[in-house]
């Protein structure tokens, strides 16, 4: 039995349960009821651990899980920004999937990672970029070093995969870069306590050049007096913990730091249990570092 992280712990005491499957037990409902409680008693170091030891823990069904086998049209674009033989970082690179794509420029490869839709997403791109993937999970960075829908296909740029956290571990790594891009898919900002934003997002610009881009996307809360986090039970029964920033915030938090947004996208989301519509939830913002 996987032993329960602080913020379980803090989960388990609040709500009077006695165990993590009496959490999943109890339901979106009576956790929605009791998250503002449960993150009171929890620090960002608290949450930052339950997401890595969350995604440790259940690597092998993100790798199977085919909700997440597409890539998404954001990253179109952000190799059409790049040049062959750039070298650009993924944070937070899961299992891979991105990295791969970003890496090997075989057309059929890349065309069944979207699923069919060229013609709506554009023109596939062709040059291969040197791509460096971080992730705090070790056992996600092991799927990600050799994906099997990945293994005979060949590649100039073999990706690097670095076992790092974001926030703490990859400051060395960073201080030391000179980047011509940085990938952030629902990493970033996705699962990001408050207190930790600015640092990072200091440390990002810094590890990019001049004219280097930032590509992050993430769930924005659209209500400025909403509450800037949330937890949520996930399919695996685990809690994970969501972060909701502004979009303008995080505009502002990058121009302190010399990058300037040249372009910006937002997407509904379904509940697909409800049909509700949650609009502008998913935020994709690319910036460009002119300072």
């Amino acid at each position: 039995m996987l032993s329960p992280t602080m913020l379980e712990k803090a989960a388990m005491r609040v709500m009077g349960l006695g165990s993590v499957a009496e959490i999943a037990a109890a339901g979106q409902e009576r956790l929605d009821e009791h998250a503002v409680a449960i993150l009171h008693e929890v620090h960002g170091g608290h949450i930052v651990n339950h997401t890595l030891q969350v995604y440790e823990d259940t690597a092998a069904y993100y790798a199977a899980c085919k909700n997440h086998a597409q890539i998404q049209p954001a990253l179109i674009r952000f190799v059409d920004e790049l040049n062959d033989g750039d070298v650009v970082l993924d944070l937070g690179c899961g299992t891979g999937r991105d990295l791969w794509f970003m890496a090997v420029p075989n057309k059929e490869y890349r065309e069944s990672l979207i699923n069919g839709k060229r013609g709506v997403w554009g023109k596939i791109p062709t040059i291969a970029l040197r791509v460096i993937g971080a992730d705090a999970s070790k056992a996600m960075c092991e799927i990600a070093e050799n994906p099997m829908n990945c293994a005979e296909v060949s590649t100039r740029y073999k990706p690097t995969v670095i076992v790092r956290d974001m926030y703490i571990d990859l400051a060395d790594f960073l201080r030391h870069a000179n980047l011509h891009g940085i990938w952030s898919n629902t990493s970033f900002l996705t699962h990001t306590p408050e207190e930790y934003i600015e640092p990072t997002m200091e440390r990002l610009a810094g590890a990019l050049r001049l004219q280097g881009v930032l590509a992050i996307s993430y769930t924005q809360r659209t209500d400025p007096f909403a509450p800037y986090d949330s937890l949520k039970l996930s399919n695996t029964g685990r809690i994970k913990y969501f972060s909701h920033p502004l979009a303008r915030d995080i505009s502002e938090i990058a121009h302190r730091h010399g990058l300037i947004v040249e372009h910006h996208s937002t997407d509904d989301y379904v509940d697909p249990s409800t049909g509700a519509t949650k609009k502008d939830l998913f935020v994709t913002q690319f910036f460009r570092k002119v300072r």
